[in-house]
């Protein structure tokens, strides 16, 4: 096989399965896609967005000539100081009535009803680790408050 073959085998498996042609965003497109529903996406995509410069910078250091220059080039957009992608992400959450506590706390909820029940799974329990002895008044606020967002989630905690 050729280096264009494979590049283009690679290319017909990623048409196949591009994510625009998922069924959440033909209804997104579509404007039919429920509030609940795009918080719950703003909360749980929005960890990918705000680790991706991370990831970039990793990249960067291991890719040399072009490749380098358009990780270089994708990381200098994504940290734009005009409009960073990961605060373009918390202004879309707003608009759909998530505030930044929402969104810290969503990386909390590993199991949602709503997203396992949009794709014909049952969301089963998984057991939070048990306060640690030492929390603070601070620590233990945000643990009270995550008790009750896990709740929302379908996730119990131990």
């Amino acid at each position: 096989m050729t280096g264009r073959e494979l590049v283009s085998q690679i290319d017909s498996a990623i048409e196949r399965r591009h994510l625009l042609k998922h069924r959440f965003y033909h209804k997104w497109q579509a404007g039919t896609l429920s509030r609940p529903k795009l918080q719950l996406y703003a909360a749980q995509y929005y960890w990918h967005v705000e680790a991706f410069p991370m990831h970039l910078k990793d990249l960067s250091g291991r890719t040399t000539g072009r490749l380098h220059d358009v990780v270089l080039e994708n990381l200098a957009e994504e940290e734009d100081p005009a409009a960073p992608h990961a605060k373009l992400w918390r202004d879309f959450a707003a608009s759909v009535g998530l505030n930044e506590e929402s969104l810290w706390f969503s990386h909390r909820c590993l199991v949602s009803k709503h997203c396992y029940g949009s794709i014909g799974r049952s969301a089963g329990s998984i057991p939070l680790p048990k306060p640690s002895p030492r929390c603070t008044p601070t620590k233990r606020k945000y643990r009270k408050l995550l008790r009750a967002r896990s709740r929302d989630c379908g996730v119990t905690t131990a």
